[in-house]
């Protein structure tokens, strides 16, 4: 292929390192919401090692664009030319990046984001990776994409949804022709860090502009103060501080430290250091007991020690400005995420930040503005921001696997030969031991469902990844008056160890949960606590609570999670529904044990309990409207159990109640096909649509319906499978015009598809065989073709009227709201 000559590479690229982006106007017609405060929950959980300090000012667009300066000199030392632009590459001119500009204004924060991933973000991308990581490739090609990373935010107003990514592509040019230490480094860079930078985009407005400029005000102050949780007197168990590195050299060539030299003198005390040097990851830095090892029970006069009165706040803090809570949320996400570069943007102004970690700083760039800025402008400047974030993670990457050193282990060896221990014989010791874990942890549960109830706060910790909480968060009862002090026999402590997943009402995590006992003793349970924090999202977990009460009222217990209650955040909205740990969803299961496919088994017991418990609660009066196999558990072979009736109702039709369990038991019989989409939004981050239904188990249970049931929502909703429902209908509507054609019945194309297309025509007599003599007509073998499937108008409507019928019921969606 032969490059497009047409274009100066190296004019357009001086013209697009002069690009400026229009002014950017909010739409009128759809007025976005103002700014409102940012959920602030998790920021107060940040490992004490990891809270901001300090914010400062430095001329980083100045810094960036010296950042592109240096690669093209680097390229004219080494004699290498810019590539060609080849007809197909990624490369835009001048004139085409007019086409690329919407003519339409922005009305909020995620369509803004849409507007600077079509231009900025693609053109600065381009060109970084082109210049950067394959400049010996004929044409212009990408390795960073900037993409959303996380679910839509809950405001319109704000997103911090997408980030910088490298994507790398092992057929392409680009990396065929790469220099080999290159792409090694970035493979690690893949699998270590799927987010290389966070934005913090908001929407077009003047609340937007002023919190902008505001946050350069925060440069003025002694130190920055990180809020924390307010609870006093509890004292947070010992951990090794967290902690990350910083790269050796910044994007543009400087040390990393000489950024730290100027904030010594703000900085405060420093932390305790770790007894021993090493490097902190995600992956392992919070070691934790299993999650079903009982605690150890300590002496009366120990425990008391441990569990000393605390002191709650009287109520929510007085609300910081939206420029501090905002860059506060920031860091914390780029310390979640571990990235280095933090961008502020309202479309039309925008501060770059550059997180120093070993300093704990912030340094900020002067308030850019983006359709205006000359020397440099918004171009360059973008186009040095991506080299400089490419660059910082491929050196940090480099010093982490450096720091990563093996630790040699005195443990001896274990033979090729010997068994795995999961498959070794068990012996006395070993049967005996674990019958008395069992043991204890039925009587820690017996003791904490008993008094649980009598404790009104919850004292909850996060440790897990970047978080391990200075202070824990007081979380009270809501129908219990406020205290000021508690003891220890009024409180409760939880500390959260993972998170499980993010739905539409709440994050669920993994949590342990321990009381002292009125006998002096220490006990302890797993738990599962969500977290809700918007008024929607609270309301819907009440209602779920509710519905547990109810259950349990009526005698539903079994199969069922056990409440331990629901709490309020004394410093702000945020609600806790405390229950039971009741195992792992069929989702997760079948996920863990095959990645390319959904097959898992169930055994007849466990498929028994599920009906088992459905039945009973269609008993109490509830219809769950949630059935599918992330609801599902399993916390041994047997253990079965439905969990989240955040949409459950109330006193539902027989009619309701019969289709939903239909609709569980085809489910169970491995003929279940997912509402919308499969894997659903609440349990998997890679949301793949799949054209046959995953496959639960082998053997079916009796039943006298068809097992082919789907939710009609499965074929009438999603895009995926209507238009697989379309091409079918096609493709035997085609069918039938050819075989009308060659039997001599063409009509015009205008007047098709329909079999009223010939009116006259009279079906021939079906042959039994289903065969044809030479010279008959092909019509009664297509014919027996059609008539063996479902005609796509009948399919179409069993869909629509949620499957197969009987009993004289009417058909409907199993979660509608309409019931029989």
């Amino acid at each position: 292929m032969e490059p497009d000559d047409t274009i100066d590479v190296n004019y357009e690229l001086k013209e697009l390192m002069d690009y400026n982006p229009p002014f950017r106007c909010q739409d009128d017609a759809d007025p976005c919401p103002p700014l409102k405060q940012p959920r602030s929950f998790y920021d107060k959980h940040l490992d004490a090692g990891l809270l901001l300090k300090n914010v400062q000012i430095i001329p980083l667009a100045a810094y960036l664009s010296k950042a592109v300066d240096q690669i093209l000199e680097e390229l004219e030392a080494k004699k290498t030319a810019l590539p060609a632009r080849y007809p197909g590459d990624l490369f835009e001119s001048k004139a085409s990046r007019r086409f690329r500009e919407p003519d339409v204004a922005v009305v909020d924060a995620d369509a803004l984001a849409d507007v600077y991933q079509a231009t900025t973000a693609f053109y600065a991308g381009v060109t970084a990776s082109t210049l950067l990581l394959h400049n010996r490739v004929p044409g212009w090609y990408t390795s960073l994409i900037w993409t959303r990373q996380r679910p839509k935010a809950e405001h319109r107003a704000f997103c911090d949804s997408y980030g910088l990514q490298i994507d790398i592509d092992e057929d392409s040019k680009a990396q065929k022709t790469m220099d080999e230490t290159l792409r090694d480094a970035l493979h690690l860079v893949q699998q270590k860090h799927p987010c290389i930078a966070v934005w913090n985009l908001f929407s077009i407005s003047s609340d937007s502009e002023d919190m902008l400029k505001e946050i350069g005000a925060l440069a003025s102050l002694k130190s920055f103060d990180h809020e924390t949780c307010q609870t006093s007197g509890y004292t947070t168990p010992p951990v090794i501080p967290f902690k990350t590195l910083d790269a050796l050299y910044t994007g543009w060539g400087a040390p990393i430290e000489s950024l730290s030299s100027s904030t010594s003198s703000h900085m405060g005390k420093d932390f305790p250091k770790a007894n021993k040097d090493q490097l902190e990851r995600k992956s392992g830095s919070r070691k934790r007991d299993g999650l079903h090892k009982p605690t150890n029970i300590s002496s009366l006069e120990e425990n008391r020690e441990l569990w000393p009165q605390v002191q709650i706040p009287v109520g929510p803090k007085k609300a910081s400005g939206l420029a501090k809570l905002f860059v506060q949320r920031a860091w914390t996400l780029s310390a979640e995420c571990d990235t280095t570069y933090i961008v502020f943007n309202c479309g039309n102004y925008e501060r770059i930040g550059f997180r120093h970690r070993k300093s704990q700083t912030l340094f900020l760039s002067d308030l850019i503005d983006v359709p205006r800025c000359k020397s440099p402008a918004y171009g360059k400047i973008h186009i040095g921001l991506f080299l400089a974030i490419t660059q910082d993670v491929i050196d940090r990457t480099e010093n982490e696997i450096k720091a990563e050193k093996p630790h040699k282990s005195r443990k001896r060896r274990q033979p090729g030969t010997a068994l795995p221990l999961s498959k070794r014989p068990r012996t006395r010791a070993t049967v005996s031991k674990q019958q008395h874990e069992d043991k204890v942890r039925y009587e820690n549960l017996e003791v904490i469902k008993e008094q649980v109830s009598d404790r009104s706060l919850a004292l909850i910790e996060i440790r897990y990844g970047v978080y391990d909480s200075p202070a824990p968060a007081s979380f009270l009862r809501l129908d219990q008056r406020r205290k000021a002090r508690y003891n220890s026999q009024e409180y409760i402590s939880i500390v959260i160890t993972s998170r499980i997943a993010a739905g539409a009402t709440a994050v669920a995590h993994d949590a342990d949960l321990k009381l002292l006992a009125s006998d002096g003793k220490v006990r302890s349970t797993n738990v599962v606590v969500k977290l809700a924090f918007e008024p929607e999202q609270t309301e819907r977990l009440r209602h779920e609570f509710e519905i547990f009460e109810h259950l349990h009222s009526r005698g539903v217990v079994d199969g069922i999670p056990f409440i331990y209650g629901i709490f309020k955040d004394t410093e702000s909205e945020a609600h806790a529904l405390v229950m039971s740990h009741v195992g792992t969803s069929l989702w997760t299961l079948s996920w863990q044990k095959n990645r390319s496919t959904f097959n898992l088994r169930v055994s007849e017991t466990a498929k028994s309990a599920y009906l088992r418990t459905l039945g009973a609660i269609h008993e109490a009066g509830v219809r769950h409207r949630d059935i599918r196999p992330e609801n599902l558990t399993l916390i041994d072979e047997d253990g079965a159990a439905i969990i989240d009736f955040d949409m459950a109702e109330l006193n539902p039709s027989d009619g309701a109640k019969r289709r939903e369990m239909r609709h569980m038991t085809n489910l169970l019989n491995g003929s279940y096909l997912p509402p919308n989409e499969v894997p659903s939004d609440k349990t998997t981050p890679e949301k793949k649509p799949v054209a046959e239904p995953y496959k639960l188990c082998d053997k079916e249970i009796p039943t006298s319906v068809c097992n082919c049931y789907a939710p009609p929502s499965a074929g009438a909703s999603s895009p995926h499978y209507a238009a697989q429902g379309r091409a079918r209908v096609h493709r035997r509507r085609e069918m039938r015009y050819l075989v009308d054609l060659l039997n001599g019945h063409y009509t015009p194309p205008n007047e098709f598809p329909s079999a009223k297309t010939t009116p006259e025509k009279k079906t021939p007599e079906r042959r039994k065989s289903g065969q044809r003599t030479p010279g008959t007509s092909l019509y009664p073998l297509a014919k027996t073709e059609l008539e063996d499937g479902v005609d796509e108008d009948e399919g179409r409507a069993a869909s629509d009227e949620g499957g197969t019928m009987s009993d004289g019921e009417e058909g409907g969606d199993p979660y509608d709201e309409k019931d029989v």
